[in-house]
């Protein structure tokens, strides 16, 4: 056996053969893989050959006087299909098809090429047309991870589509589709409706609450209560309109902050009045009770559907109003019902502060002599499994006034989801018992929910640290001598 195998390509196996002759045969296998691609159809807007100016003008012409009639709801109702016809009135509309590929190289030039060498072979040109394919794949290819480069360059390096680009030029491939092949019991789905159907039953599942106790918890009397009057400006609505990321995901209202963040001066004022019947009246309308759902990656096997949690798009006028209504009840929750102790949700201050903290403190305490005690929790699945009236009775402990109260309850009702794979819709699924994912109220909500499990800590002569659903207690104390 005198044969040579070397290659770069990991992984592979090689067998020695029976002898042919006098000669031993060396088989090797290469994973080569499969060029697979998939394509998804949207309709987008064309914002480049808008007419802005003629939008506006009729937006600000307009006369919402028809906003104070029936309920809140339909007040939305109207609002809604009036900017919507003014947008496909002035702002064009195509279908595009977004093709992803796991070798995102292979162009038309590139394919066309390789047709070409196909159709040489047992030609007298296979070798030149092999050679020319061969060259044509290289620059492709070379020109393709140029841009994937020059595109990672303008991309700060703690975003999630720098990870991802630098993965993909790591892997020297790219990622046809975010979900690779489930398995739910025994079978495993590769269709898209059917990986949509298992998420939702998969997440359904987690957000189920425990059997109810009856053990009637008090949660106190508050000396006084909060939101007697709460004044809504249209300065604000548009200072917020104004402030909105453009690359945030766009809800099932297809209305995008792009478009809301230009027309932030004719959309102000009859936003705010909806807003402010919203409150009043206490209505949260079932048009934004809907949210869709988009499974990630979280750990573990990929084709577990329990190692993905889902990430909820609800539509950013929804996210708007929830910030108007919030902006006196988050500093109120923050004051008087989780403190500063939580360092989730909280501006000014995240998770390196927190570690930053608890490493001097713990440095601190070893140069004292001191030995560290901690105690470390995690709630799973804490977001989706909140009962809903012990949240609104810890509130009322708080302080938070009647119309707050009102708002809250309708803000919390149950509410219903779809979750989307490669374009594919699941069936409808309840969301009930949440603070609410994708939305502004939810981690306050939250914060406010959570921070009496720090009681029993301070009790005990603990200080505690949370961050989200994770809480740290950590206690200090002297010792005599090191062994």
């Amino acid at each position: 056996m005198l044969d040579l195998v070397l290659t770069d390509i990991s992984p592979c196996s090689i067998s020695v053969l029976p002898s042919i002759a006098d000669h031993k045969s060396v088989l090797t296998k290469l994973p080569v893989p499969e060029v697979l691609e998939t394509s998804i159809k949207r309709e987008v807007w064309i914002l480049a050959k808008a007419d802005w100016k003629s939008l506006s003008k009729d937006l600000l012409a307009y006369d919402w006087k028809n906003l104070d009639d029936g309920s809140a709801e339909d007040s939305l109702t109207l609002f809604l299909q009036v900017v919507w016809l003014h947008l496909v009135k002035h702002i064009p509309r195509k279908a595009v098809e977004i093709k992803k590929s796991t070798h995102p190289w292979l162009n038309d030039r590139s394919k066309a090429a390789i047709e070409r060498k196909n159709a040489a072979e047992g030609t007298a040109n296979y070798a030149s047309e092999s050679a020319k394919c061969t060259q044509i794949l290289n620059e492709e290819r070379a020109s393709y991870v140029q841009r994937v480069k020059t595109k990672l360059a303008s991309l700060p390096r703690q975003s999630k589509q720098w990870w991802k680009l630098n993965r993909e030029l790591m892997r020297r491939k790219a990622a046809v589709s975010s979900i690779p092949a489930l398995r739910d019991g025994t079978q495993w789905l590769t269709d898209a409706k059917l990986k949509a159907n298992v998420f939702a039953r998969t997440f359904e599942s987690k957000s189920q609450l425990p059997p109810e106790r009856v053990d009637t918890p008090f949660f106190g009397i508050p000396e006084m209560e909060f939101g007697n009057f709460i004044a809504f400006r249209s300065r604000v609505t548009r200072r917020l309109f104004k402030k909105l990321d453009v690359n945030k995901a766009t809800g099932a209202d297809q209305i995008s902050a792009a478009i809301l963040k230009r027309l932030s001066d004719c959309l102000a004022i009859p936003f705010t009045k909806i807003v402010r019947r919203l409150f009043y009246e206490g209505c949260w309308p079932d048009i934004w009770k809907y949210h869709l759902i988009v499974p990630i990656f979280k750990r573990g096997p990929a084709f577990q559907p329990g190692n993905y949690r889902g990430v909820h798009l609800t539509t950013i006028l929804s996210k708007v109003a929830e910030k108007i209504i919030g902006l006196p009840l988050v500093p109120f929750l923050r004051s008087t019902a989780f403190g500063k102790n939580q360092w989730a949700f909280t501006a000014g201050i995240g998770s390196r502060d927190l570690v930053t903290m608890l490493m001097m403190s713990w440095i601190l305490g070893v140069c004292l002599d001191k030995k560290i005690g901690a105690y470390l929790s995690d709630i799973s699945g804490a977001f989706d499994r909140v009962f809903k009236p012990y949240l609104l009775s810890k509130l009322h402990g708080y302080g938070v006034g009647p119309d707050f109260f009102k708002f809250l309850d309708a803000y919390l009702a149950p509410r219903t989801g779809q979750v989307c794979v490669q374009g594919e819709l699941s069936d409808s699924m309840p969301i009930d018992d949440s603070v609410y994912q994708g939305t502004v109220l939810g981690p306050p909500l939250w914060n406010s929910f959570f921070a009496d499990v720090a009681v029993p800590a301070n009790a005990g002569g603990g200080k505690e640290a949370m961050f989200a659903d994770d809480l740290s207690v950590f206690s200090k104390n002297l010792i005599d001598t090191y062994p």
